[in-house]
């Protein structure tokens, strides 16, 4: 969440930002959260400036290919106003799949990683909704359209995952 001390602030923490991890950062974190519904909307225009020498200073910490390479990329994505991508490229440590189930008209998120390991309904808003853990599946029951009843019916069982 950003508020509007921190489009106040993004001048100064930009000036830092050369020489400083801690200020590159945050001053990252601000222009990441320009698409956010903050409500600072008139405060972003005089922020132009800030984020054009931002850039051009992340360009040259970039080149000396740095630790905190991959922070430092995202933060240069969201100063080319490119959010999304910024946003997506934070996290290698997880798969997630989308699996169809056949003859069913609902699809299931499967993730994998770091974050965990679950199944979930996933909504475009919300994200992932009516999260489950995996648990390792009996293979002699097998998987079908009657496991997603299994899934998220009322016996609220999960066999879709084995570890």
């Amino acid at each position: 969440m950003v508020f509007p001390a921190s489009f106040a602030a993004l001048p100064r923490l930009v000036r830092l930002a050369s020489h400083s991890a801690r200020a590159r950062t945050l001053a990252g974190l601000i222009v990441m959260c320009v698409p956010s519904p903050h409500g600072c909307d008139d405060l972003l225009p005089g922020c132009a400036d800030a984020i054009r020498t931002f850039r051009e200073i992340l360009d040259r910490h970039l080149r000396s290919r740095p630790d905190d390479y991959l922070a430092s990329f995202r933060f240069l994505l969201a100063t080319e106003e490119q959010y999304h991508w910024s946003a997506v490229l934070g996290d290698f440590s997880d798969d997630v799949y989308e699996v169809a189930w056949p003859h069913c008209a609902v699809d299931v998120t499967i993730a994998i990683g770091a974050y965990g390991r679950y199944s979930a309904l996933r909504d475009w808003h919300l994200g992932d909704v009516d999260r489950r853990d995996l648990r390792p599946a009996d293979p002699a029951a097998g998987v079908d359209c009657q496991g997603l009843d299994a899934v998220y019916g009322p016996d609220d069982l999960l066999a879709a995952w084995p570890q």
